[in-house]
């Protein structure tokens, strides 16, 4: 590849010091050099932020900032306000790339002229356990419409951005503590025009039961925050319409995704508060079936509907414990 535009790399950390090495090994062996590193050490209390300056001692494409604890969203705001790269690409400090992620997303990048790139990933449990390949695509290709991009999975560190649509657009992380990927990639691609994808596993996603992803508490409210936020860009960028018209019935399929969580709780209390919570945020989007995608999710819907009316039934321990059973093998 003749033309090696810069990438900036961006990783916010918060006591990773088990997996971060791991993490920075597979960044600085990308066959594409050409890259900047910028990880946002998030208050940690472990020894990570120490060995994360060992790291940056030793390659000069690492730059190491620090704040105090907040949350991943600010992190990584922090640092693309200091990245100089022509493409921006974020990952978390616990998962890793395949050696040639880089390469091959710039050169889909310069193919198709992209304003996004998106690559396929695996996933994984704690140490290497594979459980799942994602392949979102089986070929390469571009599209020219956002609404078709909808179904992929929001997380962020299997694409390859434009910075300069990011500071233009001003596309941020929200300060949300769950929804951030979905936050970001939301707002970002509606500014594409053209969006490229490709075959290649670029990314291994790590699944920790523990994390704040996975782990059961109602810090999942926030998700709503986050869908706000998100709105909120779509109207100042002059896009209510596709907002309601498509991201809105995004927006219902996360939040039953999330009611459904309920579970997962220990107590009927805390069932039916993360129930009737989620119930009352659906009820607040209206009558989905104006969107023109309905059809399409219809009998997912028809199962939420089901489910909010049913709460009495839905939210007892025998249900949970029935659907844990059968999805024992599902974080």
């Amino acid at each position: 590849m003749n033309n090696q535009p810069l990438v900036s790399i961006i990783i916010p950390n918060y006591n990773q010091e088990k997996y971060i090495e791991e993490t920075m090994e597979t960044v600085l062996a990308q066959t594409y050099k050409n890259i900047e590193v910028l990880v946002t050490d998030d208050g940690s209390t472990d020894n990570s932020l120490n060995l994360l300056n060992k790291i940056a001692a030793g390659d000069s494409r690492v730059t190491v900032l620090t704040q105090e604890n907040m949350n991943a969203s600010v992190a990584r705001n922090k640092a693309i306000a200091h990245a100089k790269g022509e493409f921006f690409l974020f990952m978390d400090s616990d998962d890793t790339m395949y050696p040639d992620a880089i390469e091959v997303l710039v050169e889909a990048q310069q193919e198709f002229n992209a304003d996004l790139v998106i690559g396929n990933m695996d996933e994984f449990i704690n140490d290497h356990e594979m459980t799942a390949v994602d392949e979102f695509f089986k070929e390469r290709g571009v599209g020219e419409d956002f609404r078709d991009f909808l179904d992929i999975l929001p997380a962020v560190p299997n694409k390859l951005y434009k910075a300069s649509i990011v500071r233009e657009k001003h596309v941020n992380f929200g300060n949300v503590r769950i929804g951030q990927d979905t936050n970001f990639f939301l707002k970002y691609l509606c500014c594409c025009k053209r969006i490229a994808y490709i075959p290649n596993i670029i990314f291994s996603w790590r699944l920790i039961p523990t994390s704040v992803t996975h782990a059961m508490d109602f810090h999942i409210f926030d998700i709503t925050n986050s869908f706000a936020n998100t709105k909120k860009f779509y109207i100042k960028n002059g896009m209510e319409k596709e907002y309601m018209d498509y991201i809105r019935l995004f927006e219902y399929r996360t939040y039953y995704s999330q009611m459904d969580k309920q579970r997962k709780f220990k107590t009927r209390q805390e069932r039916l508060l993360v129930a009737n919570y989620f119930d009352y945020h659906l009820k607040q989007l209206g009558d989905v079936r104006t969107c023109p995608q309905y059809e399409k999710y219809k009998s997912v819907i028809k199962k939420c509907k089901m489910k909010q009316r049913m709460k009495w039934l839905y939210t007892t321990k025998l249900f949970a414990a029935f659907y844990n059973y059968k999805n024992r093998n599902i974080i």
